[in-house]
């Protein structure tokens, strides 16, 4: 890298790249201190001598977003991750779906920091934004479906989770095969939810028709197991109801 430096002026792109690409091979080494001052580098450079790159500014930014975050200063990735989309915002607004993005890694840090409130905020937006600009089916949907119906789950509010993993649900029902294990994992988190509400009959239901197809696929033995558990355990619940 010196020797390189000494070939090409400081100022020029080339040297932003090289930065960058010596960022990205000490993050996949999880070599996360030498990957953020060859992130930063990039970035001083970028801020210095390239200020209207707004769009490149934005993706350092993100970069080093990421690496605080695998850092685990969640704090410091919020908040260059916001400054990345306040970037965006203003200079590249039609970009909604790496906007979109952006919100969800906003989210997930959040809810990770306890902010839950805030956290559900950015993953509703980033659904929002998804949902307008995607087809129903697409991965990126359901992702953040189950990540708002995991996070609901994680605070107990089960009737909000519930609304989700039904949504998640109808689209993997589209989408896959009758007896694809997604739609096995969904029916097992419909009944959690259904359980948790103390609506034990409905959660049977949706743990036997997890179950049919857990069984279909040998490699499932876990979940299968899990399943039969659940069905044992609501049963003897609903047989006490009825003995009282």
């Amino acid at each position: 890298m010196e020797v390189y430096e000494e070939c090409v002026p400081q100022n020029s792109e080339c040297i932003v790249n090289n930065f960058n690409s010596i960022g990205d091979t000490f993050s996949k080494l999880e070599q996360y201190d030498e990957a953020l001052d060859a992130y930063e580098q990039a970035l001083l450079i970028q801020k210095k001598h390239y200020p209207e790159s707004y769009i490149d500014i934005a993706s350092s930014l993100i970069d080093i977003g990421h690496t605080k975050y695998n850092q685990m200063k969640l704090d410091d990735a919020v908040d260059y991750y916001s400054q990345a989309v306040v970037l965006l915002k203003e200079f590249d607004s039609t970009n909604h779906l790496q906007i979109a993005t952006i919100f969800y890694w906003i989210g997930t840090t959040l809810n990770e920091q306890g902010s839950f409130d805030r956290a559900i905020e950015y993953l509703e937006q980033c659904l929002k934004i998804r949902e307008a600009s995607l087809s129903p089916g697409e991965s990126d949907i359901m992702l953040v479906l189950s990540c708002l119906s995991e996070t609901h789950q994680a605070h107990n509010q089960y009737q909000l989770a519930l609304a989700y993993e039904m949504k998640l649900f109808l689209i993997r029902e589209k989408n896959l095969s009758p007896n694809h294990q997604n739609i096995a994992q969904s029916l097992s988190n419909i009944g959690k939810c259904y359980e948790h509400l103390n609506q034990f009959k409905t959660a049977l239901e949706y743990y036997k028709r997890a179950l049919v197809i857990y069984v279909q696929h040998p490699l499932s033995s876990i979940e299968q197991g899990t399943m039969e558990d659940n069905i044992d355990r609501l049963l003897t619940t609903l047989n006490n109801f009825e003995i009282q």
